[in-house]
Protein backbone atom coordinates (compact mmCIF):
# COMPACT_ATOMS: atom_id res chain seq x y z
CA UNK A 1 0.00 0.00 0.00
CA UNK A 2 2.91 2.42 0.72
CA UNK A 3 4.20 3.47 -2.66
CA UNK A 4 6.15 6.94 -2.95
CA UNK A 5 4.16 8.99 -5.95
CA UNK A 6 2.11 5.78 -6.52
CA UNK A 7 -1.38 5.30 -6.46
CA UNK A 8 -1.78 4.91 -2.81
CA UNK A 9 0.40 8.01 -2.44
CA UNK A 10 -2.16 10.09 -4.73
CA UNK A 11 -5.01 8.80 -2.41
CA UNK A 12 -3.35 9.83 0.66
CA UNK A 13 -2.78 13.53 -0.76
CA UNK A 14 -6.64 13.59 -1.64
CA UNK A 15 -7.85 12.62 2.04
CA UNK A 16 -5.23 14.83 3.37
CA UNK A 17 -6.08 17.81 1.13
CA UNK A 18 -9.69 17.18 2.26
CA UNK A 19 -9.34 17.34 5.30
CA UNK A 20 -7.73 20.44 5.22
CA UNK A 21 -10.39 22.05 3.15
CA UNK A 22 -12.60 20.88 5.73
CA UNK A 23 -10.77 22.41 8.75
CA UNK A 24 -10.51 25.90 6.77
CA UNK A 25 -14.20 25.27 6.50
CA UNK A 26 -14.71 24.51 10.38
CA UNK A 27 -12.70 27.82 10.93
CA UNK A 28 -14.87 29.75 9.23
CA UNK A 29 -18.18 28.74 10.56
CA UNK A 30 -16.66 28.68 13.61
CA UNK A 31 -15.86 32.65 13.18
CA UNK A 32 -19.38 32.65 11.92
CA UNK A 33 -20.93 31.18 14.88
CA UNK A 34 -18.74 34.14 17.46
CA UNK A 35 -20.50 36.85 14.95
CA UNK A 36 -23.74 35.52 15.77
CA UNK A 37 -23.07 35.44 19.45
CA UNK A 38 -21.65 38.81 19.08
CA UNK A 39 -24.37 40.23 17.33
CA UNK A 40 -26.64 38.85 20.39
CA UNK A 41 -24.67 39.97 22.93
CA UNK A 42 -24.85 43.89 21.33
CA UNK A 43 -28.85 43.79 21.38
CA UNK A 44 -28.94 42.89 25.01
CA UNK A 45 -28.68 38.70 25.20
CA UNK A 46 -26.59 36.63 27.49
CA UNK A 47 -24.46 34.61 25.70
CA UNK A 48 -23.29 32.34 28.26
CA UNK A 49 -27.04 31.14 28.76
CA UNK A 50 -27.60 30.96 24.91
CA UNK A 51 -24.45 28.56 24.84
CA UNK A 52 -25.69 26.73 27.76
CA UNK A 53 -29.65 26.45 25.58
CA UNK A 54 -27.96 25.68 22.41
CA UNK A 55 -25.86 22.55 24.73
CA UNK A 56 -28.60 21.78 26.04
CA UNK A 57 -31.27 21.16 22.99
CA UNK A 58 -28.50 19.01 20.88
CA UNK A 59 -28.83 16.50 24.40
CA UNK A 60 -31.14 13.97 23.93
CA UNK A 61 -34.22 14.01 25.63
CA UNK A 62 -33.92 11.54 28.20
CA UNK A 63 -30.59 12.38 29.14
CA UNK A 64 -31.59 16.09 29.56
CA UNK A 65 -34.25 14.96 32.07
CA UNK A 66 -31.57 12.81 33.07
CA UNK A 67 -28.90 15.34 33.85
CA UNK A 68 -31.38 18.30 35.36
CA UNK A 69 -32.83 15.16 38.20
CA UNK A 70 -29.39 14.80 39.19
CA UNK A 71 -28.14 18.48 39.13
CA UNK A 72 -31.05 18.38 41.34
CA UNK A 73 -29.94 15.95 43.72
CA UNK A 74 -26.59 17.64 43.90
CA UNK A 75 -28.03 20.73 44.41
CA UNK A 76 -29.78 19.46 47.23
CA UNK A 77 -26.80 17.74 48.74
CA UNK A 78 -24.89 20.89 48.64
CA UNK A 79 -27.46 23.37 50.20
CA UNK A 80 -28.54 20.98 52.97
CA UNK A 81 -31.39 19.40 52.46
CA UNK A 82 -33.04 22.31 50.88
CA UNK A 83 -34.77 20.98 47.73
CA UNK A 84 -35.33 22.88 44.69
CA UNK A 85 -39.13 24.03 44.06
CA UNK A 86 -38.16 22.65 40.31
CA UNK A 87 -37.59 19.29 41.50
CA UNK A 88 -40.56 19.03 43.83
CA UNK A 89 -42.95 20.22 40.86
CA UNK A 90 -41.15 17.78 38.27
CA UNK A 91 -41.22 14.51 40.39
CA UNK A 92 -44.20 12.28 40.02
CA UNK A 93 -45.76 11.11 43.25
CA UNK A 94 -44.10 8.24 44.66
CA UNK A 95 -45.99 5.23 44.81
CA UNK A 96 -46.43 3.72 48.55
CA UNK A 97 -44.71 0.59 47.51
CA UNK A 98 -41.53 2.94 47.07
CA UNK A 99 -42.02 5.25 50.24
CA UNK A 100 -42.26 1.89 52.64
CA UNK A 101 -39.60 2.71 55.21
CA UNK A 102 -36.74 0.53 55.63
CA UNK A 103 -36.13 -1.69 58.69
CA UNK A 104 -33.71 -3.79 59.38
CA UNK A 105 -30.25 -3.26 57.39
CA UNK A 106 -30.60 -6.70 56.06
CA UNK A 107 -34.38 -7.20 55.10
CA UNK A 108 -35.02 -3.38 54.73
CA UNK A 109 -31.59 -3.64 51.99
CA UNK A 110 -33.68 -6.42 50.40
CA UNK A 111 -36.51 -5.18 50.26
CA UNK A 112 -35.10 -1.47 49.08
CA UNK A 113 -33.24 -4.03 46.30
CA UNK A 114 -36.97 -5.40 45.73
CA UNK A 115 -38.53 -1.71 44.70
CA UNK A 116 -35.68 -1.03 42.94
CA UNK A 117 -36.00 -4.14 40.46
CA UNK A 118 -40.03 -3.47 40.47
CA UNK A 119 -39.54 0.54 39.63
CA UNK A 120 -37.23 -0.14 36.75
CA UNK A 121 -38.98 -3.20 35.10
CA UNK A 122 -42.39 -1.26 35.59
CA UNK A 123 -40.89 2.33 34.07
CA UNK A 124 -38.06 0.56 31.67
CA UNK A 125 -35.75 3.01 32.91
CA UNK A 126 -32.54 1.34 34.26
CA UNK A 127 -30.40 4.42 35.62
CA UNK A 128 -28.01 5.23 39.01
CA UNK A 129 -29.58 8.00 39.41
CA UNK A 130 -33.55 7.23 38.74
CA UNK A 131 -33.47 4.73 41.01
CA UNK A 132 -31.21 7.33 43.27
CA UNK A 133 -34.37 9.83 42.72
CA UNK A 134 -37.37 6.64 43.20
CA UNK A 135 -36.10 5.67 46.00
CA UNK A 136 -34.52 8.35 47.75
CA UNK A 137 -31.13 6.61 48.68
CA UNK A 138 -27.79 7.41 48.52
CA UNK A 139 -25.74 7.02 44.98
CA UNK A 140 -23.73 4.44 45.93
CA UNK A 141 -27.20 2.52 47.24
CA UNK A 142 -28.25 2.84 43.71
CA UNK A 143 -25.14 1.87 41.86
CA UNK A 144 -25.10 -1.15 43.84
CA UNK A 145 -28.63 -1.98 42.85
CA UNK A 146 -28.11 -1.94 39.40
CA UNK A 147 -24.93 -3.69 39.49
CA UNK A 148 -26.84 -6.38 41.26
CA UNK A 149 -29.88 -6.18 38.73
CA UNK A 150 -26.85 -6.24 35.32
CA UNK A 151 -25.21 -9.44 37.56
CA UNK A 152 -28.68 -11.01 37.91
CA UNK A 153 -29.55 -10.52 34.08
CA UNK A 154 -32.17 -8.11 35.13
CA UNK A 155 -30.61 -5.62 32.84
CA UNK A 156 -27.99 -5.66 30.44
CA UNK A 157 -24.19 -4.13 30.54
CA UNK A 158 -24.12 -0.32 29.23
CA UNK A 159 -24.02 -0.29 25.68
CA UNK A 160 -21.37 2.49 24.08
CA UNK A 161 -23.95 5.02 24.64
CA UNK A 162 -23.87 4.32 27.90
CA UNK A 163 -27.95 2.58 27.56
CA UNK A 164 -28.75 -0.41 29.23
CA UNK A 165 -31.61 -2.74 28.17
CA UNK A 166 -34.21 -4.49 30.88
CA UNK A 167 -33.80 -8.09 29.79
CA UNK A 168 -36.16 -8.74 32.32
CA UNK A 169 -39.51 -6.36 31.79
CA UNK A 170 -42.44 -6.23 34.31
CA UNK A 171 -45.27 -8.83 33.15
Amino acid sequence: MVQAGGIAGEQLRSFIERIERLEEEKKGIAEDIKEVYAGAKAVGFDTKVMRKVVAIRKMDAADRQEQDALTDVYLHAVEGGQQPAASVQEEPAPEAAEQAPATTAASGDSDRYAQAVEIVRRDMRASTSYVQRRLKVGYNEAAGYIERMEAEGVISAPNDRGVREILKPAA
